[in-house]
């Protein structure tokens, strides 16, 4: 009789163990997806840029046309349109990324200058195909090449390729 008791006395607290276990398993496997949807992203590009005209009075509109080549994104079109406050020496804009199959990744980005350089940080905030719903910030180093030439690095993290469906 004594091992009847401590058996069902046993039970109950190794189902409620048990479920403590589900629960905190539960639990901890969103916040590992999470974690593991951001990869990381290095990439370089280059080409050409015109002046079109102006944002505003005194602040000049750069369109920015070039080719790349990028982990998770492989080759690509980079295309920005940004404004650049030569007074205060600030570049500001948006820019989209388009891979050899179409899809994109596009947003925003920022940052000082000094001489033939700007220090970015862009923002990504979307995209399409693979990348629809990214996410992710990086850092951006444009050098002015030419008098209408540049070449730029970027280096940061981004979401992984496909996990907004995931």
């Amino acid at each position: 009789m004594m091992q009847t008791n401590r058996s069902r006395a046993t039970r109950p607290g190794l189902q409620r163990a048990g479920l403590l276990l589900v629960v905190l398993t539960a639990l901890a496997l969103p916040i590992r997806a999470a974690a593991g949807a951001q990869v990381p992203y290095k990439g370089s590009d280059s080409g050409g840029y015109t002046i079109p005209g102006t944002c505003a009075p005194g602040i000049f509109q750069i369109d920015i046309n070039g080719t790349g080549t990028a982990t998770q994104l492989g080759e690509y079109a980079y295309h920005a349109v940004e404004c650049f406050d030569p007074v205060a020496s600030t570049v500001s804009g948006e820019f989209t990324m388009t891979a050899a199959n179409g899809d994109t990744i596009f947003g925003t980005y920022s940052g000082p200058c000094a001489g033939n350089s700007c220090a970015e940080t862009a923002v990504v905030q979307g995209g399409t195909g693979r990348f629809a719903a990214a996410k992710g910030q990086l850092a951006v180093t444009v050098t002015v090449t030419g008098p209408d030439t540049y070449s730029e690095v970027a280096s940061g993290t981004l979401s992984t390729p496909g996990s907004a469906s995931q």
